[in-house]
Formats: C-alpha cells, structure tokens, sequence
C-alpha cells in the first residue's frame, strides 16, 4: 500500500467524504486539500497495538482543509490509537447538533474488557468551532494490563462556540482503571459562546501551558449551569485521583466562573486570578497558587 493517500482518490463527491477518507486511511499518511469535506459518519483511526500504527491526517496548507458534519450525533474524528498526528485542520459541526469534533479515546467508550492504548500522538494547528464537545481523552479498561490515554500532545488549539472545549471524560470502568494522564496542551484558545473550557471529570498529571479562557458566559446546564473556564472533580467515579493537573501561564478574561475546581492539588503558575470569578472560592485555599496575581474585581 502506499505511504501517502489522498481521498480524491476514491472519488471525493461532497455528499458522505468520510468514506473516501476512511478508505485511504489504509496508507500510513492522509493528506486533505485545502477545500471542504463533508462528514457524514465518524472518520475512524482504529487501534491497532500498544503502540500503534503510525497513522497521520494532515492538511495540505494551513487550516484550509475543513470537515464539516454532515449528520446529528457523529464524531468528525475517532482517534483510538497510538504513535500517529492530526495536524492543519479546521473542523466544523457547521448545522449539525451533538457533535463531537476529535475523540482520544477506546472504539467502545463504555466496555469494561479490551485492553487499549491511545498514547503518544500529536494534535497540532486545529481550529474547532460549533458542536457539543470540542476534544474528548478517556482512557480504557484494565484488561491484565492497564489501558491508558497519556503523554500525547496538543499544539496551537483554537475553540470558538463549542460547548465544551477540552472534556477528561470518566467512563465509571472498573476500580483500578485510570483517567487520562500526563498529556501535554500548548497554547490553547478559547473564546466565544461557550459553556466550558476545560473540565476534568478523570485525569491526573496533565499539563497545560498559555491556556487563554476567554467570554466563557453560556450558561443553562448544558453540559453545566455555569459558563466556567476550568471546571475540576475531586475524583473519578472509581475513586481515582484528578491530581497534580498544572496550567502555567493561563489568562482569564471575560467569563462567568474563571475556576469551580476541587481537588487541592491543582497548580498554578503566573496565572491572572480574579476572586471575584471563582464563584466564592479563595485560589489560595482550594489549590496551590504560585508567582500569580490575585485581583478583586473584574477589569
């Protein structure tokens, strides 16, 4: 099979381009023209062992390769391996409701059996806007082993009118299994119609640098009562941990609720806090605050 594929191959119509670029996913590299792909059912990287296939999507310049949901209640992306990329995307929900843009996690979100990895990738100059979930990360289930989505990174992020932006989602597996883990985000960019910038549900270790949260206002329970920029859970459903999550550098501006986070641990380093947006928390006291600015009132 050849190492580099495009779609046009198969005969890219515009209607349900998901097919086309599912079957080319057969080379190790897909590369997507600067133009428009309409998505009609999830584009699946599927797993393929601990430490993958070495699979890539990439557009071709810049971010002018665009997927676009064609269909309610789809995944643009499906990434359930390891060692591969997603680089110079934009994607879109577009009219579509309850879309998912780009998922890091097990084919079967829910299953308790299957040991699986989705370790080691890179997700680089993304520009999301619309749908209900912007990334999702869940690890797996311990099958002998134990699954885990960790140490991938994500690169120059952008977010506008998506729900949710970055989800740590918490499958409720079984008591030794983990959340996902000591992954690494670079400057992400969140800003406009959103309900939630970050929210950790299950994961630990995680580090987070030049994060900007920005007129987080959307409010009416979906998927929180409150626009908030960093929403923590104390723990897993499983009693794990959501500890020693670490941003450096985040600016807050405009949002309703900068931070609901309760788990101690949490650190930040030169970060922009205004009480006045941490819905009647003090920083100081709920987590570890190191060389931040601390204000009182909205500016």
């Amino acid at each position: 099979l050849p190492r580099v594929a495009r779609p046009e191959w198969w005969g890219v119509d515009g209607t349900a381009d998901d097919v086309e670029i599912n079957n080319s996913i057969t080379a190790a590299s897909v590369t997507l023209l600067s133009k428009q792909y309409r998505i009609a059912a999830e584009i699946l990287v599927p797993y393929f062992s601990a430490v993958g296939n070495n699979k890539h999507i990439i557009g071709e310049t810049g971010i002018g390769a665009t997927l676009l949901a064609a269909t309610n209640g789809i995944n643009l992306i499906h990434w359930c391996d390891s060692g591969g990329s997603v680089r110079n995307l934009s994607m879109s929900a577009d009219v579509s409701t309850t879309v998912s843009c780009l998922r890091v996690t097990p084919l079967v979100e829910g299953s308790a059996t299957g040991f699986k990895n989705q370790n080691n990738n890179v997700f680089e100059d993304i520009y999301i806007f619309g749908g209900d979930e912007g990334i999702v990360l869940q690890a797996g289930p311990v099958d002998v082993n134990t699954s885990l989505c960790a140490l991938n990174v994500f690169k120059n992020m952008r977010f506008t009118n998506t729900k949710r932006c970055v989800w740590f989602r918490d499958a409720n597996l079984a008591a030794n299994a983990t959340g996902a883990n000591s992954n690494f985000f670079y400057k992400l960019y969140m800003n406009n119609s959103i309900n939630t910038g970050i929210q950790i549900d299950f994961g630990s270790g995680n580090h987070f640098y030049d994060a900007h949260f920005e007129n987080i206002t959307t409010g009416g329970g979906s998927p929180n009562a409150n626009g908030t920029g960093l929403l923590i859970k104390p723990t897993g459903l499983n009693g794990g941990g959501n500890t020693n999550n670490t941003f450096y550098s985040p600016h807050w501006e405009g949002n309703t609720r900068d931070c609901d986070i309760a788990e101690a641990s949490t650190k930040f380093y030169d970060s922009d806090f205004l009480l006045s947006k941490w819905g009647g928390q003090n920083p100081q006291a709920t987590c570890q605050v190191f060389g931040s600015r601390l204000g009182y009132a909205q500016t």
